[in-house]
């Protein structure tokens, strides 16, 4: 059989556009590799950053979190503190009335009250031994109601040496101050000064307390 011209030209045309489709789908097929690598890394890349987000978001409401637990831990414990300082206010207050009525006996001689002046009366004396006279600070009600009393103290214990009984400018409760008579040596046997003394021993029992209560 012979072959005309026209079927070398479709055997060529069918070579010709066989090749070029052979072309074209190894390209296409080349195309879509590239593509699905791209979608492939961009989808990574997006799950990276989703991921980096998510942390940060999390991170933050993490820090947040502490901030606003931070913060209510030190309200709760201004607040535990205020409460602390009242009820020692309240505390020192009651013992304040108690001393002060305390010291307010009726009959001084023979009273709780009585037997702590006479202690400290004495006391004072043998720490200001040396001084030949010394000033002592009272109330009013012991300038008023308890001075028999105190300067019999005073006598016994000072002997020849000389004292003198002032009224105190300051709220002392009861007790007194003592001085020598230069003003230089100074101690304080007053009521006040006791409840004073004893102020951080009371807060620090108030504090446990508290933390009993809280725990």
């Amino acid at each position: 059989m012979s072959v005309t011209i026209e079927d070398k030209i479709e055997m060529f045309r069918k070579m010709l556009f066989g090749n070029i489709e052979l072309d074209s789908s190894k390209r296409k097929e080349a195309l879509q590799k590239e593509l699905d690598e791209r979608m492939k890394e961009l989808k990574r890349q997006i799950e990276l950053q989703k991921q980096e987000i998510m942390s940060e978001a999390i991170g933050k409401a993490d820090r947040e979190r502490q901030q606003l637990v931070a913060k209510a831990r030190a309200e709760e414990q201004h607040r535990l503190l205020i409460s602390q300082q009242g009820f020692i206010e309240q505390l020192i207050e009651l013992i304040t009335q108690k001393a002060e009525r305390f010291a307010r006996t009726q009959n001084v001689r023979e009273s709780e009250y009585g037997k702590y002046l006479s202690r400290a009366v004495s006391d004072s004396c043998r720490n200001f031994n040396e001084c030949n006279s010394i000033v002592l600070y009272f109330n009013e009600n012991d300038i008023v109601n308890n001075k028999e009393f105190i300067c019999e103290l005073l006598v016994s214990a000072r002997e020849e040496k000389k004292f003198e009984l002032r009224l105190s400018t300051d709220c002392i409760i009861g007790g007194f101050i003592v001085m020598d008579s230069e003003g230089i040596l100074q101690a304080d046997y007053s009521l006040l000064s006791i409840i004073e003394e004893n102020r951080d021993k009371l807060g620090l029992s108030v504090s446990r307390m508290f933390e009993e209560v809280m725990s």
